[in-house]
């Protein structure tokens, strides 16, 4: 499947390598290349475990951009509610 929408990774292991690895989504080029900077754990468990908290994080500012709303949403119906 082609990339949808930056960020993209596009990296060759090496010069001979015919096709680049092609990699989108911020949590999945961070698990590719967290391990091979020595930014994450090389094993698997631990690997997982930071992309959890990534993708927890991730989950809150998805969440914080939506209370505005979701609070005027609450005050306009409490307001018709209680009128």
């Amino acid at each position: 499947m082609p990339p949808f929408a930056p960020p993209i990774l596009e990296h060759r292991r090496s010069s001979s390598e015919a096709e680049p690895l092609i990699l989108s989504q911020l949590p999945n080029i961070l698990l590719y290349l967290g391990p091979q900077t020595g930014l994450a754990p090389t094993d698997e468990a631990g690997r997982c475990k930071v992309n959890q908290v990534f993708l927890t994080l991730c989950d809150l500012q998805n969440e914080a951009v939506r209370l505005p709303s979701l609070l005027h949403a609450f005050r306009t119906t409490l307001l018709t509610t209680t009128a």
